[in-house]
Protein backbone atom coordinates (compact mmCIF):
# COMPACT_ATOMS: atom_id res chain seq x y z
CA UNK A 1 0.00 0.00 0.00
CA UNK A 2 1.19 3.77 -0.78
CA UNK A 3 1.77 5.60 2.44
CA UNK A 4 2.52 9.50 2.77
CA UNK A 5 2.22 12.36 0.24
CA UNK A 6 2.99 10.21 -2.25
CA UNK A 7 -0.85 8.51 -2.16
CA UNK A 8 -1.94 10.98 -4.91
CA UNK A 9 -0.27 9.94 -8.50
CA UNK A 10 -0.24 13.36 -9.15
CA UNK A 11 1.97 14.89 -5.93
CA UNK A 12 4.37 12.08 -7.25
CA UNK A 13 4.78 13.56 -10.60
CA UNK A 14 5.24 16.75 -9.28
CA UNK A 15 8.12 15.19 -7.54
CA UNK A 16 9.35 13.75 -10.32
CA UNK A 17 9.66 16.44 -12.51
CA UNK A 18 11.70 18.18 -9.55
CA UNK A 19 14.12 15.36 -9.38
CA UNK A 20 13.79 14.98 -13.41
CA UNK A 21 14.93 18.96 -13.48
CA UNK A 22 17.65 18.98 -11.04
CA UNK A 23 19.02 15.40 -12.68
CA UNK A 24 19.50 16.74 -15.98
CA UNK A 25 21.32 19.76 -15.35
CA UNK A 26 23.87 17.46 -12.99
CA UNK A 27 23.89 15.10 -15.99
CA UNK A 28 24.92 18.13 -18.44
CA UNK A 29 27.35 20.05 -16.06
CA UNK A 30 28.95 17.01 -14.34
CA UNK A 31 32.84 16.91 -15.62
CA UNK A 32 33.64 13.59 -14.14
CA UNK A 33 32.31 10.82 -15.87
CA UNK A 34 31.31 8.29 -13.37
CA UNK A 35 29.39 11.11 -12.04
CA UNK A 36 27.70 11.60 -15.58
CA UNK A 37 27.04 7.41 -15.73
CA UNK A 38 24.98 7.79 -12.08
CA UNK A 39 23.27 11.02 -12.87
CA UNK A 40 22.37 9.24 -16.72
CA UNK A 41 20.87 5.62 -14.81
CA UNK A 42 19.04 7.93 -12.31
CA UNK A 43 17.22 9.86 -15.35
CA UNK A 44 16.07 6.73 -17.19
CA UNK A 45 14.94 5.30 -13.97
CA UNK A 46 12.97 8.88 -13.19
CA UNK A 47 11.53 9.38 -16.61
CA UNK A 48 10.63 5.78 -17.14
CA UNK A 49 8.65 6.54 -13.99
CA UNK A 50 7.58 9.28 -14.73
CA UNK A 51 6.32 7.87 -17.91
CA UNK A 52 4.23 5.13 -16.14
CA UNK A 53 2.74 7.49 -14.08
CA UNK A 54 0.61 8.49 -16.78
CA UNK A 55 0.27 12.24 -16.10
CA UNK A 56 0.26 13.61 -19.40
CA UNK A 57 0.76 16.93 -17.78
CA UNK A 58 4.15 16.37 -15.86
CA UNK A 59 5.69 14.41 -18.69
CA UNK A 60 4.46 17.62 -21.11
CA UNK A 61 6.31 19.82 -18.51
CA UNK A 62 9.86 17.63 -18.21
CA UNK A 63 9.26 17.69 -22.71
CA UNK A 64 9.25 21.44 -22.93
CA UNK A 65 11.63 22.22 -19.84
CA UNK A 66 14.25 19.36 -21.32
CA UNK A 67 13.93 21.71 -24.62
CA UNK A 68 14.80 25.01 -23.14
CA UNK A 69 17.53 23.41 -20.83
CA UNK A 70 19.46 22.43 -23.97
CA UNK A 71 19.24 25.20 -25.53
CA UNK A 72 20.37 27.04 -22.62
CA UNK A 73 23.25 24.84 -22.30
CA UNK A 74 23.83 24.82 -25.96
CA UNK A 75 23.68 28.66 -26.56
CA UNK A 76 24.73 30.30 -23.26
CA UNK A 77 27.11 27.72 -21.88
CA UNK A 78 28.66 26.13 -25.01
CA UNK A 79 28.31 22.49 -23.75
CA UNK A 80 27.33 20.15 -26.20
CA UNK A 81 27.40 16.81 -26.33
CA UNK A 82 25.59 15.67 -23.17
CA UNK A 83 22.40 17.66 -24.62
CA UNK A 84 21.99 15.60 -27.32
CA UNK A 85 22.20 12.55 -24.85
CA UNK A 86 19.39 13.72 -22.87
CA UNK A 87 17.21 14.48 -25.38
CA UNK A 88 17.76 10.64 -27.43
CA UNK A 89 16.94 9.06 -24.20
CA UNK A 90 13.98 11.32 -23.68
CA UNK A 91 12.65 10.50 -27.15
CA UNK A 92 13.46 6.57 -26.89
CA UNK A 93 11.72 5.97 -23.50
CA UNK A 94 8.94 7.84 -24.84
CA UNK A 95 8.33 5.62 -27.82
CA UNK A 96 8.81 2.16 -25.97
CA UNK A 97 7.87 2.91 -22.82
CA UNK A 98 4.61 0.87 -22.06
CA UNK A 99 1.50 -0.54 -20.10
CA UNK A 100 -1.02 -3.37 -20.96
CA UNK A 101 -2.59 -0.62 -23.32
CA UNK A 102 -0.09 -0.12 -25.48
CA UNK A 103 2.43 2.81 -26.06
CA UNK A 104 1.34 5.00 -22.83
CA UNK A 105 2.63 8.77 -24.73
CA UNK A 106 1.16 7.52 -27.47
CA UNK A 107 -1.75 6.61 -26.28
CA UNK A 108 -2.14 10.25 -24.29
CA UNK A 109 -0.98 12.26 -27.58
CA UNK A 110 -3.63 10.55 -29.64
CA UNK A 111 -6.65 10.95 -27.00
CA UNK A 112 -5.73 14.63 -26.19
CA UNK A 113 -5.70 15.05 -29.88
CA UNK A 114 -8.97 13.42 -30.37
CA UNK A 115 -10.26 15.61 -27.66
CA UNK A 116 -9.00 18.92 -29.37
CA UNK A 117 -11.08 17.62 -32.72
CA UNK A 118 -14.24 16.89 -31.62
CA UNK A 119 -14.49 20.26 -29.25
CA UNK A 120 -16.58 22.38 -30.91
CA UNK A 121 -15.19 25.77 -30.54
CA UNK A 122 -17.79 27.70 -32.66
CA UNK A 123 -20.52 27.77 -29.46
CA UNK A 124 -20.59 31.17 -27.59
CA UNK A 125 -20.32 30.69 -23.75
CA UNK A 126 -23.41 31.79 -21.94
CA UNK A 127 -22.30 34.73 -19.40
CA UNK A 128 -22.30 33.70 -16.05
CA UNK A 129 -22.81 36.63 -14.29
Amino acid sequence: SYNGIFYQFNHFSYFLILSLVCNTGLFITSKNNVEKVIYYISYVFLLIQLILNNTFGGYLAILFTTIFMIIYYLKVQKIKLNSYIILATFILLSCIVSNKDGIIVYNNIFDNAKEVISTDFSKEEEDCG
